[in-house]
């Protein structure tokens, strides 16, 4: 199997050696590696050249590719992605870095189990030293459901390994401009159309909670506009794919979430509201949305939506 590692640039100087080392190290052989350089304003490319002399074996697996202009992250993940003449893809953000046996430890699970997606555990790296948070061991059915409700699950690209083939058949692809909520506007539409699902059960990549500069560290409207982005653009599609209307349930948890998400961060909530093109469609979704939207505290009406959640999350495991 051959794996192609898709890793976008722009900014990371301070972290793309730790990152391209870890990478080139792998105990894994056949490797495409895939920079795509979004006009990084640092020196970022020229560190990775330098790694890549430094382990001639994998030089000539070594690709970087250059935008014309800066175009954001989810275009990186994009050009990337249908560069990759791999198997299977990983992608890696460049201020992170893994575990020397990642790769093969992902191959393997993924020929032993024949999953379209792996995912492994990771280590949550900050100024307090390390965290170790392992990958979610449920049913496929169930790990969707959690996805949905967003921030219950890890919906990061990063930490898993998926056929190329659940890209280029069903033509997903990333959201261009959609910088926050990137990875989340494409993982449930991945996993919708994956057959398995497995796990290694082990925490083999190294999340940088330190980066203050990335996208996941910056709340404002601008950043709330895209989460609601890729929230539209994931209830429009899991909708259509949900003939049986297994999924409804958790897709309410993660709109009204995305409307708790307004209330804790908007500054002008009447603006983020207008672009929320979704809306609730069970009962008790309708109900949390409006709750959500009204003029009760929202102290008190996130009490009520953890309770919701809580109650509906214990059912989907308990049928897991």
């Amino acid at each position: 199997m051959k794996v192609s590692i898709i890793i976008p640039v722009y900014g990371v100087a301070q972290w793309i050696e730790r990152c391209a080392e870890s990478l080139m190290r792998q105990t894994y052989a056949d490797i495409e590696y895939i920079f795509v350089d979004d006009c990084t304003t640092d020196d970022s490319v020229e560190i990775i050249r330098q790694v890549a002399l430094r382990f001639p074996d994998r030089t000539d697996t070594v690709r970087i590719l250059r935008h014309e202009t800066n175009r954001g992250v989810a275009a990186a993940r994009n050009t990337g992605t249908k560069a990759a003449t791999g198997d299977a893809v990983m992608h890696v953000d460049g201020d992170d870095y893994v575990r020397d046996d990642m790769v093969v430890r992902m191959v393997e699970e993924m020929e032993r189990s024949v999953a379209d997606v792996v995912e492994c555990g990771y280590v949550k790296v900050d100024e307090g030293g390390e965290t170790l948070v392992p990958p979610v061991v449920c049913g496929d059915e169930t790990y969707l459901r959690l996805l949905l409700c967003q921030n219950l699950v890890h919906n990061g690209m990063w930490c898993r390994l998926i056929s190329r083939n659940l890209f280029t058949e069903r033509n997903i692809e990333f959201m261009e401009g959609v910088n926050y909520g990137d990875d989340f506007a494409v993982i449930p539409r991945v996993m919708v159309h994956s057959k398995k699902r497995s796990v290694v059960n082990e925490c083999l990549y190294y999340y940088n909670c330190v980066n203050l500069s990335s996208y996941t560290h910056k709340v404002d409207d601008r950043h709330s506009a895209q989460y609601i982005q890729a929230m539209n653009a994931v209830s429009d599609y899991i909708e259509k794919c949900d003939s049986g209307n297994r999924y409804a349930s958790a897709l309410d948890v993660g709109k009204v979430n995305v409307l708790r998400h307004i209330r804790r961060y908007a500054q002008d909530s009447d603006a983020l509201r207008a672009k929320v093109k979704f809306r609730p469609t069970t009962t008790i979704g309708r109900m949390m949305g409006t709750l959500m939207n009204g003029k009760i505290p929202l102290a008190a009406a996130n009490v009520i939506y953890l309770l919701w959640r809580k109650l509906l999350v214990l059912k989907w495991t308990m049928l897991s």
